[in-house]
């Protein structure tokens, strides 16, 4: 078994179709994909049943609450830093973004090497932190 095979993954994402081809690609590398959610409180209620070790965060989410905000909430509940995988490169998401103290901000569309070295550096970051 790989070492990137026990890493888990959630990936915020509202469009389905995107959210199940990077499923297939996060899996492909071998990653545990724990589940997907369209929204802050899908997002809550999969990290509630099991933490993930990383999170893919859209910026732009179903529901009142950003991926943002979202983001912030993860970190204070579980500790957990996200991915921003975005079509979002305006200065004020960056801002914003910047506070959650994110592993990575990726604009899409994602390839697939990019996801992969912007996962194992924050995995890396996460188990080598002092």
């Amino acid at each position: 078994m790989s070492e990137s095979a026990r890493y888990k993954v959630l990936v915020v994402e509202d469009e389905r179709v995107v959210a199940k081809d990077l499923t297939l690609t996060l899996e492909g590398m071998g990653y545990q994909v724990i589940g997907s959610a369209a929204s802050r409180d899908e997002a809550l209620a999969v990290c509630a049943k099991q933490v993930p070790d990383i999170v893919l965060m859209d910026i732009r989410i179903k529901g009142a609450v950003d991926g943002i905000d979202t983001a912030k909430e993860l970190l204070e509940l579980y500790g957990l830093h996200v991915i921003y995988l975005t079509a979002h490169a305006d200065v004020a998401s960056i801002d914003r973004a910047k506070r959650t103290r994110p592993h990575a901000y990726l604009l899409k569309p994602v390839k697939a090497g990019e996801l992969q070295g912007a996962i194992e550096i924050a995995m890396f970051k996460k188990l080598n932190a002092s």
